[in-house]
């Protein structure tokens, strides 16, 4: 089972092209009515729902298989952070998360940091928009070469040990990553797939295309 989650971020009509009828889809806030936008009834929409109007509100509920709605102000979660945590309960084989980047840095950077609770479930969670993909390694992961020209790797803990990169332009054999440090920006796969190794800590992998391409 695959979950596909749409937010209320930076949306792209790829990403509705993605759904099969066999996804479970969570809407979240205004993602919720985007999917009922493109002719899609939300799984699940979750949210407090303050970036749609109240007629829209009362039409995803109408629409919605369930709901699930939040206090906009009384809360310690974001909208987005109530979804992946219902989907990461459906223990799906895959989570793909569109429109949880955009304007907003503050939320971008909180949602790269959710990865993170997918990561401890062990449930491979990808966020993506019009340009890049990003998913986090914790230990070895093949990634093969598609249509994203570049292929940058960060640490997300302080540093990242004993990082090998194979089938890359540039390689790296048990090198130290300082998240500090840019030594992993714009690499690139020469070969039909390489392969990433670390031996302690976290990586952050953002495959990505230039907005002319």
């Amino acid at each position: 089972m695959r979950v596909l989650l749409f937010a209320g971020g930076a949306l792209f009509p790829e990403a509705f092209q993605e759904i099969t009828e066999d996804d479970v889809l969570i809407g979240v806030d205004s993602g919720a009515w985007a999917l009922l936008e493109h002719g899609f009834s939300p799984d699940a929409a979750i949210g407090d729902f303050d970036s749609v109007t109240i007629e829209q509100t009362e039409y995803i509920i109408q629409c919605s298989k369930e709901v699930i709605s939040c206090d906009a102000y009384d809360k310690d979660k974001t909208d987005t952070e109530m979804g992946l945590e219902f989907a990461l309960d459906k223990k799906p084989d895959s989570i793909k998360m569109f429109g949880v980047t955009g304007s907003r840095l503050d939320h971008t950077l909180a949602n790269l940091h959710l990865l993170e609770k997918a990561l401890e479930k062990r449930i491979e969670t990808e966020i993506i928009d019009q340009q890049n993909k990003l998913f986090l390694v914790a230990d070895y992961k093949i990634i093969e070469k598609d249509t994203y020209s570049y292929v940058s790797i960060l640490p997300m803990t302080e540093k990242a040990e004993g990082v090998t990169l194979k089938g890359f332009l540039y390689p790296l054999n048990e090198a130290l990553l300082l998240r500090k440090e840019a030594l992993g920006i714009s690499n690139k796969i020469v070969n039909k797939a390489a392969e990433i190794v670390v031996k302690s800590g976290l990586l952050l992998v953002i495959k990505s295309r230039d907005g002319k391409e």
